[in-house]
């Protein structure tokens, strides 16, 4: 079963990159292909990783009279340049630097951070540019538009003795058909305490604690209600501007989703019996009693981490679709996007394995063009 479809009528596990009990990341799969040899102990591929390094802005030459190409980035060398790392030090500037293209280049800054590049790199939506003094290259409103994620909360309850077996792990995942019919919620539970995403948030433990996490996908907030990425200054270092104006559109709907998932938690959560029931609801609490406040718990305790769509790829008649079905940017040459933002709507379920599906089908889509060239990438 496809746990992002829409048509579901049971029970099924989360999607996770694992393989015979082993987890796999992208991490481990650079490591292993910068580490990577040939038999006579020379480099396999010509990969080479550098930390420290924060990218200012893409680089482009103008010289030919054609569209502007880009042949590289901009970028500052040194530790914590960026004002969102908790190390960060304002006094400690960083080496500007810069790396050349023998191809092309591709920005795979994320749902944040790659309008964010795109924008300081003079392609972006031209009003915004001026706002910041920041030269036009092209102008391309949909560059840090279409902002997107699932709306998820949790149901926290607390049991009548401690969980042993199964302290402080995830198990298990439920979703249910809706009395709408529509599916889109992702019901899971597991032996923890959770409310959301916050700083030190994995350290809190309670070893009688059950949390039921609710996961809204196929939000409706989307199109031109959806949030925005937007620049605070042209400074490279500075955050953007995060709006995701959650429930701006479609929200009786969704909200109805999310408040049938806490009447199904709690009908579960309430039938266990002894020794590990009865449970006692902390969050949203029993005195949250009717539709109206519960929504209310909802829109106060919705948290984000499945950010995506804000480079979004679209056809060559829409007007806010910043790349083309190339992963290429529109307006200019030797650019592509390859991350969660070139999604046009956010996909459901938990995006990491379809944004691994994306930059395998980026990755087919250039080295078809450069085999087809006869050229090395």
């Amino acid at each position: 079963m496809d746990a992002g479809s829409r048509h579901q009528s049971q029970p099924t596990a989360t999607l996770h990159m694992t393989k015979d009990g082993k987890r796999s990341s992208v991490q481990t799969y650079l490591a292993d292909s910068v580490s990577a040899k040939n038999p006579d102990g020379s480099k396999k591929f010509p990969l080479d990783i550098r930390t420290n390094c924060l990218v200012s802005k893409v680089l482009f030459d103008h010289r030919d009279h054609g569209k502007p190409k880009a042949v590289g980035v901009e970028f500052l060398e040194g530790k914590s340049l960026y004002v969102a790392d908790p190390r960060f030090n304002k006094d400690k500037q960083g080496i500007k630097k810069h790396a050349y293209a023998s191809k092309e280049t591709v920005t795979s800054g994320g749902t944040f951070n790659t309008p964010q590049i795109l924008k300081l790199s003079g392609t972006g939506p031209a009003s915004e540019l001026k706002d910041h003094s920041i030269p036009v290259i092209v102008d391309l409103p949909g560059v840090g538009a279409n902002l997107q994620d699932n709306y998820g909360f949790g149901v926290v309850n607390k049991a009548a003795m401690p969980f042993n077996v199964f302290a402080n792990c995830t198990f298990g995942a439920m979703r249910p058909m809706s009395k709408n019919k529509e599916n889109g919620i992702y019901l899971y539970g597991g032996p923890l305490k959770f409310s959301g995403f916050f700083p030190g948030y994995s350290r809190v433990t309670e070893p009688s604690a059950w949390t039921w996490g609710v996961l809204k996908q196929h939000p409706r907030n989307h199109g031109s209600k959806a949030g925005t990425i937007t620049l605070i200054s042209d400074n490279p270092r500075a955050v953007p501007r995060v709006r995701f104006n959650p429930f701006a559109e479609g929200a009786e709907k969704d909200l109805e989703a999310m408040v049938e998932s806490v009447e199904i938690a709690r009908k579960i959560i309430m039938n266990v019996a002894e020794p590990t029931g009865p449970f006692a609801e902390q969050e949203p609490g029993s005195e949250v009693d009717t539709t109206s406040e519960v929504k209310q718990f909802i829109k106060n305790q919705v948290f984000s981490h499945h950010a995506t769509s804000t480079c979004k790829i679209g056809a060559d008649d829409d007007k806010m679709a910043c790349l083309d079905s190339e992963f290429r940017v529109r307006g200019v040459d030797g650019l592509r996007v390859v991350d969660a933002s070139d999604f046009p709507r956010i996909p459901g379920s938990f995006p990491v394995i379809l944004i691994t599906m994306v930059s395998e089908k980026a990755s087919d889509v250039m080295l078809k063009k450069y085999d087809k060239s006869n050229e090395s990438f």
